[in-house]
């Protein structure tokens, strides 16, 4: 309870002062709506991250079929879009492949497939632009269908790297780092795992959240862009603000 006091001074000019403590407990239920928001953003995110990496690890073990690998892509927008309503800035770009146009890098569009962009985040030069100084969640995927045959009088499956890279220019350190890097050999392991033109589906799955500043710019660096897999919800990248 707040209590009043008066002095003579202030009966005498005809003046009230009120001396008392303001309630803080407006500023505690903002400080955990706005802790409570994060959590959330955070834990989509990581749901999101497990949806994929079960996808990954799916497609690995068996061939894929055209209805279960529609149905994979339709689970995956859903489960971006339900990311997409909780934050306020976000981007997701969909890949293609030119290789006059990116002799490193799949060409992203953010008119393909299901791709979208709000909240300020953009894609210029085939790369994502950060708008402001904050938390985010960068992911990106890139899928291969490769030729895993063997070598002439070898009974070994030739040994193949792939690798993809989000790479990162920041003006707080004057030049560009990565970000997010993994190699993976798919024709290890995979005699049983070929698909009906023969060659081996293989994914590489990149998601993690950094402090990025404004100005940023975020891109991929992919090789063997000959065996990307460019349908629909296969290969992207994108970034949410939390």
């Amino acid at each position: 309870m707040t209590v009043y006091g008066k002095t003579t001074e202030d009966i005498e000019s005809g003046q009230v002062m009120a001396a008392g403590h303001k309630s803080s407990g407006s500023w505690f239920w903002k400080l955990c709506s706005v802790l409570s928001l994060m959590a959330v953003c955070a834990v989509l995110a990581l749901l999101f991250t497990w949806h994929i990496q079960k996808q990954e690890q799916t497609l690995t073990e068996r061939p894929a079929n055209a209805l279960t690998g529609q149905r994979e892509v339709h689970e995956q927008q859903r489960t971006l879009k339900q990311i997409a309503d909780k934050v306020k800035a976000g981007i997701h770009v969909e890949g293609s492949v030119k290789q006059d146009h990116f002799k490193s890098s799949v060409e992203w569009s953010v008119i393909d497939g299901h791709s979208f962009v709000q909240g300020g985040l953009t894609l210029q030069k085939n790369k994502i632009i950060i708008p402001y100084t904050g938390l985010f969640f960068v992911y990106s995927q890139a899928s291969f269908r490769v030729s895993c045959s063997t070598t002439e009088g070898s009974q070994q499956p030739w040994i193949m790297a792939l690798s993809h890279t989000v790479m990162r220019y920041s003006a707080s350190y004057g030049g560009e780092k990565p970000l997010l890097s993994t190699v993976k050999s798919p024709c290890v392991g995979a005699s049983n795992d070929f698909d009906t033109s023969g060659k081996v589906f293989s994914s590489i799955y990149l998601g993690a959240v950094f402090k990025l500043r404004r100005g940023d710019e975020l891109w991929t660096d992919t090789n063997r862009l000959q065996d990307i897999d460019t349908d629909e919800g296969k290969t992207f990248f994108g970034v949410f603000a939390l």
